[in-house]
């Protein structure tokens, strides 16, 4: 699966991303996903990144974003 990062940014200490999937066969190819860190068990810094939502273009992408407030 070939993808693609058509977008990143931070906002107010949030860090988010929309990734494109290339050769998908999907409706929707767009994904969002939020970045974060947390300590783990063991007391060190771990990054995460969680799937938001999945549009079909990069317009709805923006439309959620100012639909939460993010930009």
């Amino acid at each position: 699966m070939k993808t693609r990062q058509v977008m990143h940014f931070c906002e107010y200490g949030k860090e988010y991303s929309v990734i494109k999937i290339i050769d998908s066969k999907e409706n929707n190819p767009y994904r969002i996903y939020h970045h974060y860190s947390d300590i783990g068990p063991n007391g060190r810094l771990h990054d995460h990144k969680k799937q938001m939502e999945k549009y079909a273009d990069l317009y709805s992408c923006f439309c959620w974003f100012i639909q939460n407030n993010i930009v």
